[in-house]
C-alpha cells in the first residue's frame, strides 16, 4: 500500500532512496488507465539508482503517459524525468534532484522543478523536505510562448514502508498556500532477486503538467511491475 500527496507527476514522487547494503535497484512497470481523464490511457515506468562509492548513489526515473486518441488508441502525450545524486547516513540523507517534464509529438508545456532534498529515516519511518529554487515553467499556445516561474516553493512528506505495506504522504507549497492531493496505491510482488507483481494506483493531482493551463485530475491506475535489488 503506498500513499502520498503532491501537486505535479514527477516520477520521484514518494521515491525513498536504497539503504546502505544496496548496490543497485532497478524497476519497469506498465500500466492502463480505468479511471481516467482524456489526457491519460497508458502509463509506462522504468528507473533505477547505482550506488557510485561509500553512500553516494546515482538515481534516474522516467515517466510516459499517452492518450487514446489514436486508430490504436495510444498517442504519446508527454514525458517526466527524474535524475539526482543521493548521499545516504544511517539516519539521513541529502540529494539534489532535477525534474522536467517535455510534451511527445507537440509543444504545449515545459516544467523544470530542481533543487535539493533532505530526508531523515526511523526503522520503517522517512520523512523529506524539497526546496525547488529552480521552478521554470514555459507553456505555448500557437505561437504564441510564455515563460514564468512557478509558484511551487517546495513540500513536504513523510512515509512508512514494511515489506507490501507502503503509506507516504506530501503537502506542496504555493505562493498562496498548500496544495494537498493524493496517490493510494496496492503492490503484490513475488519472487527472489528479481520480483514480479501486479499493483492498483488511485491519485488526484492538483496539476498533471500536460496542458497549458492547470489541469487536476483523479486518475486509477492497473498495472504490472518488475524490480530488482542487489544487496552486499
Amino acid at each position: 500500500m503506498y500513499l502520498f500527496l503532491t501537486a505535479f507527476s514527477f516520477p520521484d514522487r514518494g521515491y525513498v532512496p536504497m539503504a546502505l547494503n544496496e548496490k543497485a535497484r532497478f524497476f519497469m512497470s506498465f500500466s492502463f488507465y480505468p479511471l481516467r481523464d482524456r489526457d491519460h490511457m497508458w502509463n509506462a515506468m522504468f528507473g533505477g539508482e547505482v550506488r557510485i562509492i561509500g553512500g553516494l548513489s546515482f538515481m534516474a526515473r522516467m515517466e510516459f503517459v499517452a492518450d487514446p486518441y489514436s486508430p490504436i488508441f495510444f498517442r504519446p502525450r508527454s514525458i517526466y524525468f527524474s535524475e539526482g545524486v543521493i548521499y545516504r547516513f544511517q539516519r539521513f540523507a541529502i540529494a539534489y534532484v532535477h525534474r522536467c517534464k517535455h510534451d511527445v509529438d507537440a509543444l504545449r508545456r515545459t516544467l523544470i522543478l530542481s533543487g535539493p532534498r533532505l530526508y531523515a529515516f526511523l526503522d520503517s519511518l522517512s520523512l523529506y523536505v524539497d526546496l525547488y529554487p529552480i521552478r521554470y515553467d514555459r507553456t505555448y499556445r500557437g505561437d504564441v510562448e510564455r515563460v514564468k516561474l512557478t509558484d511551487t516553493f517546495g513540500s513536504v512528506g513523510g512515509g512508512f514502508r514494511r515489506r507490501f505495506l507502503k503509506t507516504f504522504i506530501r503537502l506542496d507549497v504555493f505562493r498562496d498556500g498548500i496544495r494537498p492531493e493524493f496517490s493510494f496505491s496496492l503492490e503484490w510482488y513475488t519472487g527472489e532477486g528479481v520480483m514480479l507483481g501486479t499493483f492498483v494506483r488511485l491519485e488526484r493531482f492538483y496539476d498533471t503538467a500536460i496542458n497549458e493551463s492547470t489541469t487536476p485530475a483523479f486518475l486509477g491506475t492497473l498495472g504490472i511491475k518488475a524490480e530488482s535489488r542487489n544487496t552486499r
